[in-house]
């Protein structure tokens, strides 16, 4: 059977593959480390308890993959994924996580890692992702992979429609925090009613709604209402 091998700093695969396992939770850790132990193309070098020490074991023991926990004391993951990252020969480093957080999936891809999975996914896949990580392919949890494309998505809807001008955001939160009929709106902001019908038509149309509540709701997806009560 022939072994995969790890990436050398041009990219060409030497030998197996190293790992330096971090977390702090000695269950996880060890069940992880003796999984990836009995694997012919693995090889873990050393294993950290918090942030400080998977960043100095980064920089000594010169692995082929970190695998790193997100919730340790010491450094925070994102500062090791940078630091690491910033090293002569950076390792790839895979997250390990029971958050699925999107904003903070988002920052350590950003900062540098390569990938990002549950713990609660089986060991298998764990060193599924350890081998694929080291060949420079992105690997990321099903739940993650969806979270992302998901704010992705919503960031380009947002992103694609005009803001309203300021008058248009009076008239839409006394509707969201009043309810107010058009009459009352009008009263309230010393304008026309007929005003008001033309600043609800124009949102109707960005929003591409035929309602008030469905204006509401997608204004709020938007941010457009952050702060309204």
């Amino acid at each position: 059977m022939e072994i995969p091998q790890s990436p050398d700093s041009s990219g060409t695969l030497q030998g197996p593959i190293r790992v330096v396992m971090a977390d702090d939770h000695p269950v996880v850790r060890a069940g992880i480390v003796q999984h990836l132990a009995r694997q012919l193309d693995i090889v873990v070098l050393d294993v950290a308890e918090h942030g400080d020490a998977a960043l100095q074991l980064a920089a000594t023991r010169h692995p082929d993959v970190l695998v790193l926990d997100l919730a340790m004391p010491g450094l925070p993951a994102v500062e090791v994924v940078r630091q690491v990252r910033a090293l002569p020969a950076p390792p790839r480093v895979l997250m390990l996580s029971a958050y699925d957080d999107v904003e903070q999936v988002l920052a350590l891809l950003a900062a540098g890692a390569t990938g990002y999975l549950l713990k609660d996914e089986r060991l298998a896949a764990i060193t599924a992702a350890v081998r694929a990580v080291a060949r420079g392919e992105r690997r990321l949890s099903a739940a993650v992979a969806a979270s992302v494309v998901d704010h992705q998505m919503c960031s380009a809807v947002k992103a694609a429609l005009p803001k309203p001008s300021a008058r248009e955001l009076d008239v839409l939160r006394l509707v969201a925090t009043q309810g107010w009929t058009n009459a009352r709106i009008a009263r309230e902001l010393g304008i026309s009613e007929r005003t008001v019908r033309f600043h609800l038509e124009n949102l109707f149309g960005r929003l591409e709604v035929d309602n008030r509540m469905a204006a509401v709701i997608k204004a709020q997806h938007q941010g457009w209402l952050a702060g309204s009560q």
